[in-house]
């Protein structure tokens, strides 16, 4: 039995088999659907960074050696070079040797050089420093605990804007 439906001229109208989308339509979905991924991924990311950096503030103090101390320049798509601190310190945790590279969970990057190099002034190869690992999981650790702004902010700016794009969508 097929369901008629009758507009207001009362004209019996047949429902499309195939639906109503055509193949742009479909494609644009896909990419929307793609899009919304991506971005709900990304928010997820530094939600997550922001929930470690807020439990970093209770970690466990303890020493550790500077292996490495560099500034690494990097490229999006040939863009302009954005630079970054390259770090390793190990770490020892009931005897057992562990490394990182984290300063702490803010991203840390800069399109000037200069910035990076003022982070990087403080470490040098060699060094002992104090670092903060997680007691739980002692893989994690960073030399800057605890939480800025930054790691509410690009969050909360995400948030937002997919809050805005879903009720546009409606």
């Amino acid at each position: 039995m097929t369901n008629w439906h009758y507009a207001s001229s009362y004209v019996a109208i047949k429902p499309s088999i195939t639906g109503s989308s055509t193949p742009d339509m479909q494609q644009h979905s896909i990419l929307a659907l793609i899009a919304w991924a991506i971005f709900l991924g990304v928010f997820l990311y530094q939600s997550w960074h922001a929930y470690l950096a807020y439990l970093s503030a209770n970690w466990v103090a303890v020493s550790a050696k500077v292996l490495e101390a560099d500034i690494a320049e990097f490229r999006v798509r040939n863009q302009t070079p954005r630079y970054r601190p390259k770090i390793k310190y190990e770490y020892k945790v009931g005897g057992k040797s562990h490394f990182s590279n984290r300063i702490s969970f803010q991203t840390t990057s800069s399109y000037r050089y200069s910035d990076i190099a003022e982070v990087m002034n403080e470490f040098t190869v060699g060094e002992d420093i104090i670092v903060y690992h997680d007691p739980r999981i002692h893989r994690r650790a960073v030399i800057r605990k605890g939480m800025t702004y930054m790691n509410i902010l690009f969050p909360a700016i995400l948030l937002f804007v997919l809050v805005v794009l879903y009720l546009r969508q409606r």
